[in-house]
């Protein structure tokens, strides 16, 4: 659930027209997370968890200890997530722990970077949240492999591939 406000323009200068704003303002996430995360972790997680997780890693520099409501998607033992916020600097490569559904697995990160990849994650989001949403969250942009030029920079996805099979 943590989201910032982002700019869309890869020049580093941002107009009113190229943020991504956040589903909710900014100052209820210090409410709003900690909610999600005693709701993911009790008996009641079933109300959220087929589209949301708790994912925890820990910071390169810091070694602090970090554990977020995330949205993702799954396809098999792999599990797809975006952000806008700059806590996805501590992922690529790393181990991470998620409460998945009520139980806790292990998976490791990894940064999408391919056109291809991107745009399958992007579709799956599509198909799963509707255009609407994946529009709102500034997605459609990526959704097409072909598009020239440099893909936009404000957006990371990743692929967390799970270390046991699910039941």
């Amino acid at each position: 659930m943590t989201q910032q406000p982002v700019s869309h323009s890869t020049s580093g200068s941002q107009t009113s027209d190229d943020v991504v704003k956040p589903p909710i303002p900014k100052w209820m996430y210090s409410f709003v997370n900690p909610t999600m995360a005693a709701l993911l972790r009790s008996p009641l997680h079933r109300i959220l968890s087929n589209a949301l997780m708790l994912m925890s890693f820990q910071g390169i520099k810091s070694g602090k200890r970090y554990t977020i409501p995330v949205g993702y998607m799954q396809q098999g033992q792999h599990l797809y997530i975006f952000s806008h916020a700059t806590w996805w600097k501590n992922l690529p490569g790393q181990p991470v722990t998620l409460r998945l559904r009520g139980r806790d697995v292990r998976g490791t990160a990894r940064r999408l970077e391919d056109r291809q990849e991107i745009a399958k994650v992007v579709r799956m989001s599509v198909a799963q949240r509707g255009e609407k949403m994946a529009a709102r969250m500034g997605l459609m942009e990526y959704a097409d492999p072909n598009r020239s030029g440099p893909l936009p920079q404000r957006t990371k996805f990743f692929e967390i591939t799970l270390d046991e099979a699910l039941r």
